[in-house]
C-alpha cells in the first residue's frame, strides 16, 4: 500500500527477459516482474528480515526457478531495473552494484520526493526520460539508461506530459 511501490508496479513493462530489482525488500517488485513474464529476475536485498520474507513470498508464488535472491554473479545484460528507495539509498546502491550501470536498460525508479526531482534527474538520469508519475508527494520515473552514460534527454518537460495519480 506504499505509494512508491504502487507507482513502480504501474510502470513495470511485461515480458521483459532479464530483470533486476535492487532493494527488493519483501520481493513485491521482483515477484510482479516474474508474474508479468520475465524469464529471470535477479533480486538484491541486504536486510536479513526482508530476505527471509522475500524467500517466503517467492516460494508462495512458485517463482523459485525465475527469481534469484542475492545471486553471487550478476547478469551481464538485462532489460529492466527497478529501484524503489529514497534517492540517498539509490546513490549507495548505484555504487554498491556497479554492474547496473554497464548496459542499456529500462530503469524504473521511485522513492523520490517530487520536490527533489531536478537534483535527482541531474545526478541519476543517463539516457532518455520516458515517464513521470506522481502519487501524493512521491514521484516515479522510467528512463532508458544508456551505456556509456549520456546526458538526460528529458522529453517530458518539452511535452509536459507527466501523469498524476491520486
Amino acid at each position: 500500500s506504499h505509494p512508491t511501490t504502487s507507482l513502480c508496479l504501474s510502470l513495470l513493462k511485461p515480458n521483459q527477459k532479464i530483470c533486476v530489482d535492487i532493494g527488493t525488500g519483501t520481493g513485491i517488485l521482483a515477484i510482479a516482474q516474474g508474474l508479468l513474464g520475465a524469464s529471470h529476475v535477479y533480486a538484491y536485498e541486504i536486510d536479513p528480515l526482508s530476505i527471509k520474507h522475500a524467500r517466503e513470498n517467492i516460494a508462495l508464488n512458485n517463482l523459485e526457478d525465475i527469481i534469484t535472491l542475492n545471486p553471487k554473479l550478476p547478469p551481464k545484460k538485462f532489460d529492466q531495473l527497478t529501484l524503489n528507495m529514497i534517492s540517498s539509498e539509490q546513490e549507495v546502491a548505484l555504487t554498491s552494484y556497479p554492474f547496473i550501470n554497464q548496459s542499456d536498460h529500462t530503469r524504473i525508479v521511485s522513492g523520490i520526493l517530487e520536490t527533489q526531482e531536478d537534483d535527482y534527474l541531474k545526478k541519476f538520469c543517463h539516457g532518455k526520460l520516458n515517464t513521470k508519475k506522481i502519487e501524493g508527494e512521491w514521484a516515479a520515473y522510467t528512463f532508458l539508461h544508456t551505456h556509456p552514460p549520456q546526458n538526460c534527454e528529458n522529453s517530458l518537460y518539452s511535452a509536459h506530459e507527466s501523469q498524476r495519480s491520486f
